[in-house]
């Protein structure tokens, strides 16, 4: 995945992938919202120092994304932000 420019790399892991703790999080998160494109679509997610990011798409200008202080905050502000990248 790309972020900003073609100099930073970051690697996404799957939601699976999260430490269980966080993991047991997201999923209930996901389960009190079904119908939430964060439950349709699963996007990948990336830790960065205090701030998570959630998203889907090869490259993140051209993706869907939200960012949090944690796991289900970035999948909220994902969530959000999804209708307006699509429309």
């Amino acid at each position: 995945m790309r972020l900003l420019d073609d100099t930073i790399e970051m690697i996404p892991f799957r939601l699976e992938q999260l430490p269980q703790d966080l993991r047991w999080q997201v999923e209930q998160f996901l389960a009190e919202r079904p119908a939430s494109p964060a439950a349709r679509y699963r996007p990948e997610m990336i830790a960065m120092r205090n701030r998570w990011l959630a998203f889907i798409g090869p490259v993140l200008q051209e993706g869907a994304a939200g960012l949090g202080s944690t796991p289900c905050a970035a999948l909220e502000d994902f969530n959000r932000r999804f209708a307006r990248t699509i429309v």
